[in-house]
């Protein structure tokens, strides 16, 4: 009987634990972002799409545990956008953008291949954006996770 009740404790516990670890896993992009930015699972915009609002950043990106700081940034033509985790956080990037709650791979003439890139806890950079036009990336680890990158 004490035998029964430990493995049911434990089924609870795992069970406690695996729920724990998906609510964090799948947070909605925008529940943890002061930047402002829309909590949709549809495709990014930066106000008007291509003219860059007053929520882009510039040149530079921060990214917390699920989500982009700021839903877009402008990057000056031949130049590379720099990607900081503001927090240690694995993500994997890549072209293209979450819509629907589905991944749409796209890379859009122009933009540099981005293919898999790990980021953690280290900055990297991407690019440089020869082309000027906008841009979409998302996080393959995290549903919505989007970024506009708006090049002038």
């Amino acid at each position: 009987m004490s035998s029964n009740r430990f493995k049911t404790m434990g089924v609870i516990l795992a069970v406690l634990a695996l729920g724990s670890i998906l609510l964090v896993a799948c947070t909605r992009p925008g529940t943890v972002s002061t930047g402002g930015g829309s909590t949709a699972t549809s495709t990014p915009s930066g106000g008007t799409g291509g003219g860059g609002g007053s929520n882009c950043a510039n040149g530079t990106v921060q990214t917390g545990a699920s989500t982009f700081e700021q839903p877009c940034v402008n990057v000056a033509k031949g130049a590379s956008l720099k990607v900081v985790p503001a927090v240690t956080s694995l993500h994997i990037l890549t072209n293209g953008s979450w819509v629907n709650g589905n991944q749409q791979l796209a890379k859009e003439p122009g933009a540099p291949g981005l293919t898999n890139v790990n980021l953690s806890s280290t900055p990297i950079e991407i690019g440089p954006f020869n082309t000027a036009g906008t841009f979409h990336i998302l996080c393959t680890v995290h549903p919505g996770m989007n970024l506009t990158v708006n090049v002038k």
